[in-house]
């Protein structure tokens, strides 16, 4: 299990294997390289240490727990390696615009 945080370390989600989880709740998935919704509806795609969506718009890069996106800016952080790191990326910048 791995930490997702935001700019202030604070924990606000967790990658556990395949799933990205909110207080226990499943929101959404990383698996074979895809980011899919809590249905497991295709939402974009993990592309070495970047997160694109459908489109293939570069929305988030991951490395050495921080996570960046497309305008440079770093948004969050998390503990672990490269699949936290795609679980992480997915959660701040893909999932909140399907979860609602």
């Amino acid at each position: 299990m791995s930490l997702i945080k935001d700019t202030s370390y604070f924990t606000l989600a967790v990658v556990s294997g395949e799933d990205i989880k909110i207080a226990g709740k499943v929101i959404g998935h990383v698996e074979n390289k895809k980011v899919t919704d809590a249905s497991h509806r295709i939402i974009g795609y993990v592309v070495g240490n970047t997160i694109v969506n459908a489109r293939d718009s570069l929305m988030a890069t991951f490395n050495e727990g921080n996570i960046v996106d497309a305008h440079n800016h770093v948004i969050g952080h998390y503990d672990g390696g490269l699949h936290a790191g795609a679980g992480a990326a997915a959660f701040l910048t893909l999932i909140p615009r399907y979860a609602a």
